[in-house]
Order: C-alpha cells, then sequence, then structure tokens
C-alpha cells in the first residue's frame, strides 16, 4: 500500500514488486529505459548491481556498490566500469574547485587527515555485519576526496590497530612526493577533517559535509512537465561541527613558553584557513 500510494502521488508509470519482474521488464522493452537507479539495503547492493550490469545501461548506486576488492575486480574484468556511476558528492561541493586549484597553483608542504567513523553507532543501526563493512560509510567519501584533490597517492606504511573489537588504522602515505598522513579512529571524539599546508597557510575542511535535508518533496508541473522539487514549508538541517570540548596544555621551558596565536577566518564557505606563528624556544 505505501509503494502504491508513492507510486499515484508521483506518476510512476510502472511498478514492479520484485528484481525479477523487473529484469524480465528490462529483457523485452531495453529501449524503454535510458538509466537505472539502485536505492536498497547497503549489504544488497552488489548483487543487484551484478544483475543490472548485463543490461549495459548507465546505473547510479549509492555506496557501498561492492562489499569487496574481489567483487570489484569480476565486474571491471566481465562487464568494465565504465557506466557505473556511485555516490561520492563530497568533490562537487562548490568550494572544492577552487581548493583544487589553490593546490595547483601554490603547491603542498604536508596533508593531514583524520576520519572519525562513528563505529558504534553504525552497528547499532546496522546490526553487527556492518563492522566489517565501516570504512564504506564515512571513510570512503574522505578516501574519494583525498584521491581526487591529490591525485596518485602511494602507500608507504600503515598500522592496524585493535582495540576493544575495533580496529583503526594509521597510514603514511605521499602524493607527488608530498606527505600525508591518514588516520581513521573508531568513535573519537574529534571531527573528521582534511588539512592543507601550504607554505604560509593551512586550509582546512571540518566539518567535510554540508547538507540540506529536507522532510518531504514535491511533485509541480514547469513547462508542461512534472518535476520534483522540496518542498516550501520543508525543515531542513545543515550539518555543523560536534561540540567537542579541547584543552590545551603548555609547559615553561627555559624563560619562555610556547605561545601560539591564532587567527581564524573563513575565506570561502565550506573552508577555514588559519595563520599560525609559533615563537621560538631559549
Amino acid at each position: 500500500s505505501h509503494i502504491d500510494g508513492f507510486a499515484v502521488s508521483f506518476g510512476v508509470v510502472k511498478k514492479f514488486y520484485g528484481l525479477t519482474e523487473f529484469t524480465e521488464e528490462l529483457k523485452r522493452f531495453p529501449k524503454e529505459y535510458d538509466a537505472l537507479v539502485i536505492c536498497a539495503a547497503w549489504d544488497a547492493q552488489e548483487g543487484i548491481l551484478k544483475q543490472l550490469r548485463l543490461f549495459k545501461k548507465p546505473v547510479f548506486v549509492e555506496k557501498p556498490a561492492v562489499l569487496s576488492m574481489a567483487a570489484l575486480k569480476r565486474i571491471k574484468t566481465q562487464h568494465g566500469t565504465k557506466n557505473i556511476y556511485v555516490g561520492y558528492n563530497r568533490r562537487h561541493y562548490d568550494f572544492i574547485p577552487r581548493l583544487k586549484n589553490m593546490i595547483a597553483r601554490e603547491g603542498l608542504v604536508c596533508v593531514d587527515i583524520l576520519s572519525a567513523d562513528p563505529w558504534t553507532m553504525l552497528v547499532k543501526q546496522y546490526g553487527i555485519k556492518i563492522k566489517d563493512h565501516i570504512l564504506h560509510f564515512y571513510t570512503a567519501h574522505i578516501i574519494d576526496l583525498m584521491f581526487y584533490l591529490l591525485g596518485d597517492v602511494k602507500l608507504n606504511q600503515g598500522v592496524v590497530v585493535k582495540h576493544q573489537g575495533r580496529s583503526s588504522w594509521i597510514c603514511q602515505l605521499t602524493a607527488k612526493k608530498i606527505p600525508v598522513q591518514l588516520k581513521v579512529l573508531m568513535d573519537s571524539p574529534q571531527n573528521s577533517y582534511m588539512k592543507f599546508f601550504f607554505k604560509d597557510k593551512v586550509v582546512q575542511l571540518c566539518p567535510l559535509e554540508t547538507m540540506v535535508i529536507y522532510d518531504r518533496i514535491e511533485r509541480v508541473q514547469r513547462n508542461g512537465r512534472g518535476i520534483y522539487r522540496p518542498g516550501e514549508r520543508a525543515r531542513m538541517v545543515t550539518s555543523a561541527p560536534r561540540s567537542v570540548s579541547v584543552e590545551i596544555m603548555t609547559t615553561g621551558m627555559g624563560r619562555k613558553r610556547i605561545r601560539r596565536p591564532r587567527k581564524s577566518m573563513p575565506s570561502m564557505r565550506g573552508i577555514s584557513t588559519s595563520s599560525v606563528s609559533t615563537s621560538g624556544l631559549s
């Protein structure tokens, strides 16, 4: 009844109650479908993608598209990945092209990245089965953005730390000889971030996700076509960094203390930059 009601409200022409029924439809009328969109449970999408790839249509799928490197290699070998589009949308934020140009123009000194994955929340929401696939949810976005901004990245050394049944990773990488540190920590109180160190400034992405969530959408007519848009009275929620208590401790060394005056100002929406000066030690 829920599907039927949705179909009536949004003018759905055809509806199917099983994947087999839909694939039979694709076999009979392949030219009626330009592209396919997979919106399913996280652990079901790989199997659905495997079946829909046979029809050689562009496929849009939310992450994770696959759950293992072996599955990805099979798809690449059998069908290729040219027409598979996965929902890694962080690279499309409006300030990312400006940062990418800044990196190309000014050059980097080093990069520091932290992914704080909410292990407890995800296991509670999706069950214990998710614990072996935690990285598909949050860290995958950060890794995608890292490759998009830095290009080819080489892993030099990696350490896996297991604590209380959870694994965290610390990786030393290089991108065109630029040192990159990637930390993936489970249930860390710190906000996830990406810090780009230039010669005279630091650019930080935190929060990494800026989004607006609408609690309803509506279908309206425009130029003779039915289009969908967020409802005018929809409630909007914009993400923001979590409130984290940070305590800074310094100690006297000789006659001087380490002073770190910091002036921070947002240079563009979504990016904060800061200039840092550290006094010398006697």
